[in-house]
């Protein structure tokens, strides 16, 4: 079985807009991680045609709080 590594689009090229990483992270083959996507702009993400295996699923809270 094959698996994509993933990189977390929030931290790098910070300077960067939010669709830019993840398209540039396409294009060294790299899935993209995120922490947050509620305040994300979904479709300029979707537009990238990158692929997301690895994303915050909680919106509020701690990771240790049940």
């Amino acid at each position: 079985m094959s698996f994509q590594l993933a990189a977390c689009a929030e931290m790098l090229w910070r300077d960067r807009p939010i669709a830019w990483r993840a398209s540039r992270l396409k294009e060294t083959g790299f899935g993209v991680g995120l922490w947050n996507w509620p305040n994300r702009e979904l479709a300029a993400l979707e537009r990238t045609g990158a692929t997301f295996p690895s994303m915050n699923g909680y919106l509020r809270g701690r990771l240790t709080e049940p």
